[in-house]
């Protein structure tokens, strides 16, 4: 039994395909907060099929099944790895990764797996079948720790009925009069005194046109959460998210919170309608794994080169998007009958889109990154950060003047960072600026004597505890204790108090 086990192992060319595999899994991993692991299926099956084909198409040229395998493998990880690694050679402070590079590290990239496949070496190969064995016994436990990360994932999933069962209802409302509600947020706007402190950015000019505008903009505020997703699940259901003591960093409840809160449905119930539009819409969002795959792959350089279509939305089509939402707030401002427009435009988060005047470089892929997944250094962030902001503040200001100019009564608008900008954010509380992340943009145009109520140091856990007890009579009271919390990388759900952090000046190295 041993035996043939053995020869099996040794003269079985299934590492390729294990590879193959292997790749897709490797891929949906860590993204399996934002995919469905069945968009994993289909890449693997057409990646195992290609990687067969190619597998038969070097041993009709080399008729050895042995090299055969070795030179589909060498393909493999050359054909997959190559957008991945001049990725990370971007991601070296300093170094840049446009066109010319990119060609120029193709044929650096591609220089040892010719040597490595060369009829030189493989001369030198006294026993084939061992060499195939160790990378069929490798291949195995590569794809066995693959799909023991997935299944560790997808079992600490969190139950639906969590959400369901934590915020149970939307409070009861009533009103007279029903003013539209535009909740705009702009996507790691930072505080004017952490963006002159950190990014050298003088942003008073803005801060006036607000206050100009009809708008109170509290001076104190910070953000109660460091992730968006976490932010914004507690502001739109105005209340703290619970401690659930576990290692899962599934975001299905949070998704849920977002899109069916406790404010949404309130408001609907009251007769009012929601428009929602938000910053992230892939066209490709059917298949993200397949998107990410081809990415990483050598498709990268044509691409790069405007040969290829990007199978991954770019700058261009995020710069369309939000021009078309914002110009969209003057079509419903115009429209009559109560409404509410949640607008999240993911600016100035990285990546930097614009500089100070406008659009930036159209073609390049559009990816989200901030802190330690951005590719590049603290200075690098900070001064794209520094440019983006300055038309963000242009971007803002149509927003306001498109739903001003065109509502009939006063309305109701939030303009909200979700959180601050992440150019010293780490994993760990200790290693981060705080402050930076924490202290966010929070302006208010409330008509009536609700501005009132406005304080300096509001944050958004009470954003609509104020207005929704304010305006519709809810029975909400305003959270006295209002707390900000740090989330270590990789424990979405565990909550350290940074509240005294969060005014404390940083050492920025």
């Amino acid at each position: 039994m041993v035996k043939k086990l053995n020869h099996l192992i040794s003269n079985w060319i299934v590492y390729p395909v294990l590879f193959a595999l292997t790749e897709i899994l490797i891929l949906t991993g860590p993204n399996l907060a934002n995919v469905k692991l069945s968009q994993a299926w289909a890449p693997m099956l057409w990646l195992a099929g290609a990687s067969i084909v190619v597998l038969f198409a070097f041993y009709a040229w080399c008729k050895n099944w042995h090299r055969a395998g070795l030179l589909t493998l060498l393909f493999l990880i050359w054909f997959d790895r190559y957008g991945f690694a001049a990725q990370a050679i971007e991601g070296i402070p300093g170094v840049e990764m446009k066109l010319p590079h990119m060609i120029a590290f193709f044929f650096i990239w591609t220089a040892p797996f010719l040597l490595i496949g060369s009829s030189f070496l493989w001369r030198k190969v006294q026993k084939p079948s061992m060499f195939t064995q160790y990378l069929n016994v490798v291949m195995v436990l590569l794809l066995a720790y693959s799909a023991y990360r997935i299944f560790s994932y997808e079992s600490q999933r969190i139950p639906q009925t969590f959400t369901q069962e934590f915020y149970p209802l939307a409070p009861a409302l009533q009103s007279d009069q029903m003013p539209d509600i535009y909740y705009i947020i702009a996507d790691g706007y930072g505080r004017q005194d952490v963006l002159k402190e950190i990014y050298n950015v003088d942003n008073q000019s803005f801060i006036e046109y607000l206050k100009e505008s009809g708008f109170y903009v509290a001076d104190q505020s910070r953000s109660n959460y460091i992730r968006t997703m976490l932010s914004m699940s507690s502001a739109l259901n105005f209340g703290y998210l619970p401690d659930l003591s576990t290692t899962s960093n599934d975001e299905g409840p949070l998704q849920w919170l977002y899109t069916n809160s406790r404010l949404r449905r309130a408001l609907e119930d009251l007769g009012y309608q929601t428009t929602w539009m938000t910053g992230w819409q892939p066209r490709s969002a059917e298949n993200i794994v397949a998107s990410l795959f081809w990415l990483n792959s050598i498709t990268a350089l044509p691409v790069e080169a405007g040969i290829l279509p990007s199978s991954l939305p770019t700058f261009r089509e995020q710069h369309n998007l939000i021009d078309t939402q914002i110009a969209k707030l003057a079509e419903l401002a115009a429209q009559t009958g109560p409404k509410f427009v949640y607008l999240h435009i993911l600016v100035p988060h990285p990546p930097f889109i614009y500089d100070h005047d406008g659009p930036v470089t159209p073609n390049e892929v559009y990816m989200l990154s901030d802190a330690g997944s951005f590719p590049g250094s603290p200075a690098e962030y900070v001064q794209g950060y520094s440019e983006q902001i300055q038309y963000v503040n242009v971007l803002l200001r149509q927003a306001v003047e498109n739903i001003l100019a065109n509502s009939a009564q006063p309305p109701i608008i939030i303009i909200q960072g979700d959180h601050g900008g992440g150019a010293y954010l780490t994993g760990s509380v200790e290693e981060s600026c705080i402050r930076e992340r924490y202290s966010i943009l929070n302006a208010y145009h409330l008509p009536g004597e609700a501005a009132q109520r406005l304080y300096p140091g509001i944050t958004p856990i009470n954003t609509f505890r104020l207005i929704l007890s304010s305006y519709f009579g809810a029975d909400l009271e305003l959270i006295e204790e209002e707390k900000s919390y740090f989330s270590p990388a990789g424990q979405t759900y565990r909550f350290i108090d940074v509240t005294g952090l969060a005014s404390q000046a940083c050492e920025i190295p």
